[in-house]
């Protein structure tokens, strides 16, 4: 089911703020694993959105918080900048968007 635009707003405004709330818990807590997966979770919810600098953005908080790349512990999070980046046309990881 595709919710029309205003309803896709109605529901993730408020997934959004909840994400938020954990997030500066998990950041007051200094728990980097869980902050990490909230900064992915933010990320979907901002390319669900269509605002896709935000959810790069989330991405690179993401995949930074942990000191190992790539970490199971970042969720989707470098999957998601690399697909974010491939849509900018950006260079990722030596491969360019027209190689593979």
């Amino acid at each position: 089911m595709v919710l029309a635009p205003t309803r896709r707003l109605e529901v993730t405004r408020p997934a959004e703020d909840w994400y938020r709330k954990s997030l500066a818990i998990n950041e007051e807590l200094g728990d980097r694993p869980h902050a990490a997966i909230t900064y992915a979770q933010l990320a979907l919810l901002a390319e669900d959105m269509g605002q896709g600098r935000k959810a790069t953005g989330w991405n690179i908080r993401c995949v930074t918080s942990i000191d190992q790349f790539p970490s199971v512990q970042t969720g989707t999070g470098a999957t998601a900048l690399a697909r974010l980046a491939r849509q900018f046309g950006i260079l990722v990881l030596g491969h360019h968007k027209d190689q593979n």
